[in-house]
């Protein structure tokens, strides 16, 4: 099952939003990744698509009013048996998931410099306990799934670091 590619409330598409319709100049600060661009806007209404279609019938049970509009004439009882029925295959995530298992038929491994550290970061690669291939694994089906993918890297600025050890004495991470 797919994931979003933002960290959003569960489903940020039942609000009914279709986003922006034309570009405009930005109202924020352009510096702030926090806040989304209008090209985030322009996209999102695609990106609903996509996201009930990797997520299957069990979403689409959810938001089916949104997708399958009650015909002329149709009375509530007849409209609601119809989408009880209406089933719903997720074949582009299957298609997904055959690609990322392309991808990464063998697990990804590091080599070169401290093997230690390189072992010992891909147990942990996000500090948040996410190994490393299931990192990939999140990063490929959201960039395969949606058509792209992004990770926000954020650093502690810092003055005189110049190697690793430099880094690690200087504890920033913590």
């Amino acid at each position: 099952m797919a994931t979003l590619p933002y960290p959003v409330s569960p489903d940020p598409y039942s609000q009914g939003w279709q986003g922006a319709r034309t570009l405009s100049a930005p109202k924020q600060n352009s510096e702030d990744p926090s806040l989304p661009s209008n090209a985030f806007y322009l996209m999102s209404p695609r990106w609903r698509t996509m996201h009930a279609v990797l997520r299957g019938n069990e979403y689409l049970r959810q938001v089916q009013r949104d997708f399958i509009p009650a015909l002329p004439n149709e009375t509530d009882e007849c409209y609601q048996r119809r989408l009880d029925q209406a089933l719903f295959t997720p074949y582009t995530a299957r298609v997904v998931d055959a690609a990322i298992g392309l991808i990464l038929r063998k697990p990804i491994k590091l080599e070169g410099g401290d093997e230690t550290y390189w072992e010992e970061w891909s147990q942990d690669c996000d500090r948040q306990g996410t190994p490393l291939n299931e990192f990939v694994r999140k990063l490929l089906q959201t960039s395969i799934g949606y058509g792209h993918g992004s990770i926000l890297v954020d650093y502690p600025k810092a003055t005189g670091i110049r190697t690793l050890a430099d880094e690690r004495d200087a504890n920033l991470m913590q």
